[in-house]
């Protein structure tokens, strides 16, 4: 019982660590979108996969 608690949290925390790399992921991706588009040049890269 104390290791499924256990392992449950550190399940969440994993979920909550990988929700947060992808928005970091995507937020740098926005600003070079949102930088190339002030300086008037074309922006071709894919948006970050969401797995």
């Amino acid at each position: 019982m104390l290791a499924e608690r256990y392992l449950r949290r550190r399940f969440q925390e994993g979920k909550q660590e990988g929700r947060k790399e992808k928005s970091e992921e995507f937020r740098a991706w926005n600003e070079r979108r949102l930088q190339a588009e002030s300086r008037g040049e074309k922006f071709d890269e894919p948006p970050p996969i969401d797995v």
